[in-house]
């Protein structure tokens, strides 16, 4: 295993606690690299008539059958719309069209499905008989649903951390670190990732799911340790 990754704080950064100078409290950090469980794929949907006035059922015709499809695949969760729809027109075979753009959100919770939903997407703009085109994903972003399993060896790598700094502060005075009397912790930092792989890292971290080809996301912890002083 890699050791987990400490952002080193100079001591003249890290303040002693206290007039009489009986406690010692430094900052530590700890960060883990974690596989996803979500994502939330941006579609682009595009809708093109003669008839301003059919666009939106195209639209509804369009996406019915997408999700038709997406089903197929595993997709549970129904497709939904998401901002605002444009509309513009443009000549096309020397005819005015009028297109409609949509952005369109793919919810998936089951990532041992995404390629195959993926699959269903076209990877490049192309109009069907019904003068629609979906386009190919715009974004996909990686989350976690839920970090909980991961947090109580996280804030106990970022406690280690913080006491290393605190003995190294301690010693400046020639005294040790005891008992913790206070800590604080900052929220959890939960990374999310689009359509992109955290292959390489700036600083070394713990990689708690190496071998997978899905990319990694980043959780960093920090928190604020206050300990006794001891001779």
């Amino acid at each position: 295993m890699k050791k987990v990754c400490a952002i080193v704080l100079l001591a003249a950064t890290l303040p002693l606690l206290a007039s009489e100078t009986n406690t010692v409290s430094a900052q530590g950090y700890a960060c883990f690299l974690v596989l996803p469980d979500a994502a939330t794929v941006n579609l682009n949907v595009n809708v093109w008539s003669k008839d301003i006035s059919d666009l939106h059922k195209k639209s509804d015709e369009s996406l019915a059958k997408l999700s038709r499809k997406l089903a197929k695949a595993g997709l549970k969760e129904p497709l939904r719309k998401d901002g605002y729809a444009s509309l513009t027109p443009e000549l096309y075979s020397e005819e005015v069209e009028y297109r409609l753009r949509l952005n369109v959100i793919m919810i998936v919770d089951d990532l041992s499905i995404i390629d195959d939903l993926l699959g269903v997407l076209p990877t490049h703009v192309l109009r069907d008989s019904d003068a629609s085109m979906v386009a190919s994903p715009s974004t996909i972003q990686y989350t976690i649903k839920d970090p909980s399993p991961y947090v109580n060896d996280l804030r106990k790598k970022a406690l280690e951390d913080a006491r290393a700094k605190a003995v190294e502060l301690a010693a400046i005075q020639g005294k040790r670190p005891g008992d913790l009397i206070d800590f604080g912790e900052e929220e959890l930092s939960v990374g999310s990732m689009a359509f992109q792989s955290f292959g390489m890292m700036n600083f070394e971290s713990e990689d708690k799911s190496a071998g997978s080809p899905l990319p990694r996301l980043l959780m960093e912890c920090k928190v604020t340790a206050t300990y006794e002083l001891v001779e």
